[in-house]
C-alpha cells in the first residue's frame, strides 16, 4: 500500500508499507515513511493511520532532513543578540571542532576533555581527504540520531555563525540534555535561553515528561543555568551531578 501526503507541490512525503514498495519509492527520489523495517526510509510509524495523522509541521522537518536542509525550531532575541535554531548538519563540522578547542562544552568532565583535546590534536594533523571522511561520518551521526529517535544536535546560529548547540539524547539512563556556548557568547543569556526553548521542543514535539542533565561540581556556571532551567538536584557521583527536570 502507497499512500502520500502533499503539502505543497514541492513537500511530498510517501507512506509505503511492504519492502518492495519502500525500496520502489527510494529508487525513484521519494521521500518514504515507512512501518516496515527498511534501511534507507526518512522515517517510521506504526501503521498507516498514524502516518495519515501526522502533523504538517513533522512531515515538513522530515522532508526537511531528506533534502538536507536544516529544519528551523524558533528565532530568539536575547539583548543585541539574534540567533536561529536548527537542527545541525555535515557543514558545521569545522566550527563544531572550533567549539570543541574554545572549550565551549560546559557539561564536560576531565576525561571527556581528554578525549575532545586527542580529537582537536588529530583532526589538526588529518591531510583534506582525512577531513572529508571525518566531515562525513559527522554528518551520518547527526542524520542517524535524528533518524532513530528525532533528537540529535541543534545549533546556534548567529549571522550563520555556529556559537553553541543544544543536544537531545536517549540513553538507557533516561534523556538528556546538553548544552555548549563559545565564550564569545557566554554569560550573556544565549545558552539559558536556547535550551529553555530546547526544553519546550521536546515536551511539545517529542513528548518528553522528563530529562535529566549532567555537569561537574566544578562548574558553577553550568549547575546555576540547570536551576535556571527547572532542574534539580538528583544524584551525585563521582565529583559529577546529575539534574532532573520533571516539570516538562
Amino acid at each position: 500500500m502507497v499512500r502520500q501526503i502533499e503539502l505543497s507541490p514541492d513537500i511530498r512525503v510517501v507512506y509505503a508499507s511492504e519492502p518492495e514498495e519502500v525500496f520502489r519509492e527510494i529508487a525513484s527520489g521519494s521521500c518514504v515513511i515507512t512501518s516496515c523495517n527498511v534501511p534507507g526510509a526518512a522515517g517510521y510509524v506504526e501503521t498507516l493511520e498514524d502516518f495519515l495523522d501526522l502533523n504538517d509541521d513533522y512531515v515538513t522537518k522530515i522532508y526537511d532532513r531528506f533534502v538536507g536542509r536544516q529544519h528551523v525550531v524558533d528565532t530568539l532575541t536575547v539583548g543585541d543578540i539574534t540567533f536561529t535554531l536548527k537542527e545541525m548538519c555535515e557543514n558545521d563540522y569545522e566550527e563544531w571542532m572550533i567549539l570543541m578547542e574554545d572549550g565551549g562544552e560546559l557539561l564536560f568532565d576531565e576525561e571527556d576533555r581528554a578525549a575532545s583535546v586527542a580529537d582537536i590534536e588529530k583532526y589538526k594533523r588529518a591531510s583534506v581527504e582525512e577531513r572529508a571522511a571525518h566531515k562525513r561520518m559527522f554528518g551520518k551521526f547527526l542524520r542517524e540520531r535524528f533518524d532513530l529517535f528525532d533528537m540529535g544536535s541543534w545549533g546556534i546560529y548567529t549571522n550563520n555563525r555556529l556559537i553553541g548547540f543544544i543536544t537531545i539524547s536517549y540513553t538507557e539512563q533516561g534523556i538528556y540534555l546538553g548544552y555548549c556556548v563559545h565564550s564569545d557568547y557566554r554569560r550573556r543569556g544565549v545558552g539559558s535561553a536556547a535550551a529553555g526553548r530546547m526544553l519546550r521542543y521536546a515536551r511539545e514535539e517529542l513528548g518528553v515528561g522528563e530529562i535529566f542533565l549532567g555537569c561537574s561540581e566544578h562548574n558553577a556556571a553550568s549547575i546555576a543555568m540547570a536551576r535556571v532551567l527547572g532542574f534539580r538536584p538528583y544524584r551525585y557521583e563521582g565529583e559529577s551531578y546529575t539534574f532532573v527536570n520533571h516539570k516538562m
